[in-house]
């Protein structure tokens, strides 16, 4: 498989406690194309690794220009420690234990919050 560049942009940054913990972009990701990169084209930088379309469960149909990433911010602290100690172990923290930040990639919408009727 050739190497491919998409282009789209930003959509939304998805904050979990203010600490963005997931990325939408309008990126047409295909099948593979998962671990990427995700490049700001203006500074060369690294915002984030491609994780995947959004995609509906119930029908199997998949959004391709609806995509998501995982911000550098979370895994490049992770990958150094893990370069300068080389200890396999470390790489355990990216697996994901918090529960809201688990919802919020199953794309599970918030629960409403209603308050009762004074009528």
């Amino acid at each position: 498989m050739a190497p491919s560049v998409l282009s789209g942009v930003i959509a939304k940054v998805i904050t979990s406690s203010t600490i963005p913990v997931m990325v939408q972009t309008t990126c047409a990701v295909h099948s593979g194309a998962s671990g990427g990169a995700l490049i700001d084209t203006k500074t060369s930088s690294l915002i984030g690794l491609l994780c995947c379309n959004s995609k509906d469960q119930e029908s199997g149909a998949s959004y391709p220009h609806v995509s998501f990433s995982v911000p550098i911010t979370i895994v490049q602290p992770i990958v150094s420690r893990f370069l300068k100690t080389g200890d396999v172990g470390v790489l355990r923290s990216l697996h994901i234990c918090d529960t809201k930040v688990k919802k919020l990639w199953k794309l599970k919408p918030r629960l409403l919050v209603t308050s009762q009727s004074k009528l």
